[in-house]
């Protein structure tokens, strides 16, 4: 919507998203709401000096009765080695072919283990913090690996797409929406198992071994699954 586009990209792109006034940020979250059901927030692009941006979307939220949902990473290792990866590679997702494509036939250099740290330590240090901000207000907290059941290794595919299908009627249950409004393609799109299934990708890690047993030592997160075939 040319409205929404204008108001979200009003903010010079050399300004930090923390510099944005509250008032400003209102004003955005009022437009996107008067578009859509509902929007993803990732804490993580706001400027760390901008935590009081995140609560004041929080807070936004609270305020006019949204329903909050909190979507983090049991596994943050992978999460933040992920991360860095996608700022190596500029592919920031994996929905289309030529994506997927551009990051396997990427030539990855070595991680450097004090940024995957410092990563960790932040989003473990902010994952705590919001879940004491959200604990006195009615949310849905989920990880990725409990909707998706990335954990079940040698479970049938059926098995694990039942118990998916189970997750989404919890949340839509929390969200007060019928299953009859469930959209079954988009569904069957994101839960595809080819499309989930990318764990070659980090192979190319010239140090994936050093990261995996880094990941064992100092967090108790086993990656060595990621070098089997």
């Amino acid at each position: 919507h040319k409205k929404l586009e204008t108001e979200l990209y009003s903010i010079n792109e050399e300004e930090k998203a923390w510099k944005v006034e509250p008032k400003q940020m209102e004003k955005i979250l009022d437009t996107c709401f008067e578009h859509s059901h509902g929007i993803k927030h990732i804490w993580g692009h706001l400027d760390l000096r901008g935590k009081m941006q995140n609560e004041f979307i929080i807070n936004y939220a609270v305020r006019k009765k949204i329903k909050i949902i909190l979507l983090s990473r049991n596994n943050f290792v992978l999460k933040s080695l992920s991360l860095i990866m996608a700022k190596q590679s500029h592919v920031w997702s994996a929905d289309e072919k030529n994506e997927i494509a551009a990051a396997a036939e990427f030539k990855y250099e070595r991680v450097d283990m004090e940024e995957l740290e410092r990563i960790i330590k932040e989003y473990v240090k902010y994952l705590y913090r919001y879940k004491i901000i959200l604990s006195p207000f009615k949310h849905y907290d989920i990880a990725y690996e409990d909707f998706f059941k990335t954990s079940l290794k040698n479970a049938r595919e059926e098995d694990i797409r039942k118990l998916q299908d189970e997750e989404i009627l919890k949340i839509f249950k929390f969200l007060g929406m019928h299953s009859k409004n469930l959209d079954k393609e988009t569904v069957d799109f994101y839960l595809n198992p080819t499309r989930n299934q990318n764990k070659n990708i980090y192979k190319l890690v010239p140090n994936i071994k050093e990261v995996i047993k880094y990941s064992k030592e100092n967090w108790d997160k086993d990656l060595s699954w990621l070098l089997k075939e």
